[in-house]
């Protein structure tokens, strides 16, 4: 699940019962558009200010403040090193957990490597080979299944399902043309048919990343 480039950063999050990741790719030409990514924790802020004080906990890593705010800064300035990629801004709320990543991107290309490059802030611990998350064509846009991440692989290794049950992750996508079919049953055409939102529980996605998939077609 491309949950990944935003949850490799942050394991802290496998150890929340509720959390939201949002991701929002919104496309204001057939190229070009702005990509969004949201992680935010605040339902359980109280419980990961607690689990911050410890180093490990479960089996898992615990990283600080100054660990995460690093990956963060990290993560922009590698995006922001890619061609194609234009006003990259990170935002981090420690009070209440809420981490988010924006910027504009001139192409499908530029914005899956934007997305692997936050990815690739955790390569040293945890290797991963590049992924293609998103294609898009003149009349198709595909969400792409994308193997799991090594924490949510080890959190599922270890049964710690249970410990995400209150997690969901939502896509939206939003598109200069209009919608005509889409391949998840369990998305939603908005009613101007320029949207699709899909939202699935993360400890079912961790099962069964293709949950996530989507291919959307256009009129």
């Amino acid at each position: 699940m491309k949950l990944k480039t935003f949850l490799l950063v942050f394991p802290l999050v496998f150890l929340s019962s509720c959390f939201e990741f949002i991701e929002e790719v919104t496309y204001t030409d057939s190229e070009k558009g702005q990509c969004l990514i949201t992680l935010n924790c605040s339902q359980s802020k109280i419980k990961l200010k607690n689990l911050m004080k410890l180093d490990t906990f479960m089996g898992l890593n615990i990283p600080s403040t100054g660990q995460v705010q690093n990956d963060i800064i990290k993560a922009k300035k590698l995006i922001g090193e890619i061609e194609g990629i234009h006003t990259v801004v990170a935002t981090s709320d420690f009070d209440n957990f809420i981490f988010t990543v924006k910027f504009n991107f001139d192409s499908t290309a530029s914005l899956n490597k934007a997305l692997n490059a936050i990815a690739k802030v955790e390569s040293t611990r945890n290797p991963i080979p590049y992924y293609t998350i998103y294609e898009k064509t003149e009349g198709q846009f595909s969400r792409l299944n994308v193997p799991d991440d090594s924490t949510a692989a080890k959190a599922v290794r270890q049964g710690n399902l249970s410990l995400i049950s209150g997690a969901t992750a939502t896509a939206i996508y939003r598109f200069a043309q209009p919608v005509k079919s889409i391949s998840n049953s369990k998305a939603l055409i908005s009613k101007n048919k320029l949207a699709v939102m899909l939202k699935q529980p993360v400890a079912d996605i961790v099962k069964k990343p293709s949950l996530f998939s989507n291919i959307i077609l256009f009129k």
